[in-house]
């Protein structure tokens, strides 16, 4: 149940992480490059988190499967 629940995270981390690239990419098109500063920090913070999560255990398949599927996502 550990590895699920882990693969979950790593899954919803990352399409926030993506979310957070198009809002960020947004931004910077409506030239409002503080905030999208700030979402830059945020969004680098969140894949990180989930990067170190899959290098923590990086010999199993499901939570990169779980990173990949975020990204796609």
């Amino acid at each position: 149940m550990n590895l699920l629940f882990s693969a979950f995270i790593i899954f919803i981390l990352r399409v926030a992480d993506q979310s957070l690239g198009t809002m960020r990419a947004l931004l910077v098109a409506r030239n409002k490059p503080i905030y999208a500063a700030l979402i830059g920090l945020v969004e680098s913070a969140i894949w990180i988190i989930a990067v170190s999560q899959v290098i923590k255990d990086i010999d199993d398949p499901v939570l990169i499967i779980a990173y990949a599927s975020g990204f796609a996502a």
